[in-house]
């Protein structure tokens, strides 16, 4: 699950940086939730970073 975390993560870097901002939302929480799931804390700062990036870039809400 940790490899799953880490590949969505890429998936949602890749959306933010072609400006598809929601996907790449939706993919962080998804990397986030994995994460979890697999106990990997860097794995789940990445996803963080990101949904809080994301937040102060393009300022979406972070549910």
């Amino acid at each position: 699950m940790a490899v799953a975390a880490r590949l969505t993560y890429l998936y949602a870097f890749i959306n933010f940086d072609d400006d598809q901002h929601r996907a790449a939302q939706r993919f962080s929480l998804i990397s986030l939730s994995l994460a979890r799931g697999a106990g990997d804390a860097t794995a789940s700062a990445l996803a963080l970073r990101s949904l809080s990036s994301a937040f102060i870039l393009v300022g979406f809400d972070v549910p």
